[in-house]
This record gives C-alpha cells, structure tokens and sequence, in this order.
C-alpha cells in the first residue's frame, strides 16, 4: 500500500468531492435566484388584473402609483421592525434583562392613529 492511501484519501476522491461541492454550490445559487426572481416578475410584470388568478391591485406596471406606496410602505414598516429590534438587542445586551415594557407604546401609538385620521387604513376617506 501506498501512503495516499494509508493515512489519507485519493486524489480520485478529493476531485470528486471539489466537484460535488461546485455542483452543490451553483445549484444552490440558481435555487436562490429563483427564489428571488420568479416573485418579482410576478410582481412587476406578471400579475393578472382580471381572471381567477387576479389580484386585487394587478402589476406594478400596471399601476406605478400604487406600487411605489406599497413599496415605500413596506420600507417603512421593515424600518420599525428594525427599530424595535435593535432596541431588544440593545437593551439585553447591556443589562442582560428582557425588557418588553416599551413594547406597550405600539398598541397606543395604533390607537392614537387611528382615531386622528377618523380610518385605519391609511389612506384619507374619500367623499363621493
């Protein structure tokens, strides 16, 4: 025997185990731009306006408006989520204590919001 074979592996095995690891990696990437490309064809250019598969707002080529507020209101709210949990972090990271009690000035906020704009959808109410 050899000492490739004795103490280590072959260097047939090692090739094939870069090659299933490339392999595994590029099918990893393309699993994950589909992931990532698909839903955003639907949305951009894809989605039905009319039909069993219609949705409620249809494209955003469709309608640009709607969309960018969508959009803008997604951010918005990925925002706060981003807020609040770096304040968890913050908070139980230096005093190693979970302190949820600020938490209760979102019920209030949603109810101060809603009853100034007289809705609770965000948009003013319209007079026909």
């Amino acid at each position: 025997m050899t000492s490739s074979t004795i103490g280590g592996s072959s260097p047939r095995l090692e090739r094939a185990i870069a090659l299933q690891v490339r392999v595994a990696r590029r099918l990893g990437l393309v699993v994950l731009a589909l992931i990532v490309v698909l839903p955003a064809l639907w949305v951009l250019f894809l989605a039905p306006t009319t039909g069993s598969d219609a949705t409620s707002f249809g494209s955003a080529v469709h309608d640009p408006k709607d969309f960018l507020i969508t959009l803008l209101n997604g951010v918005t709210d990925a925002g706060l989520y981003f807020v609040v949990a770096s304040g968890f972090t913050l908070i139980f990271g230096l005093m190693r204590v979970v302190n949820l009690a600020h938490g209760a000035f979102f019920p209030s906020a949603a109810t101060w919001r809603s009853s100034s704009s007289g809705t609770s959808s965000g948009r003013a109410a319209r007079s026909g």
